[in-house]
């Protein structure tokens, strides 16, 4: 989790300096602070913190992640395809 939670901090980086910052600047432009948050639990489980913990079991983590995904798979759908063909 720590090797990915670095992953997506760098792309974020990168396409926001690809994006806003020209170039030679010192500072990359556009990072916020909400861009790290859907990290922030990744980060946290991999330190260990013994406050975060996870009382679901298993198979309702799956049940929510899966239903969480194909909602906003729909979603994306019907405004990709049905809103801009018609």
């Amino acid at each position: 989790m720590a090797i990915i939670s670095f992953a997506i901090i760098c792309l974020i980086w990168t396409a926001l300096y690809l994006s806003f910052t020209p170039v030679g600047a010192d500072v990359i432009h556009g990072v916020q602070g909400r861009y790290y948050l859907p990290v922030t639990m990744m980060i946290l489980l991999t330190l260990g913190i013994k406050k975060v913990k996870i009382f679901t079991k298993t198979n309702i983590d799956m049940a929510i992640i899966s239903a969480v995904s194909i909602l906003i798979l729909i979603a994306t759908t019907y405004n990709s395809v049905i809103v801009n063909a018609f």
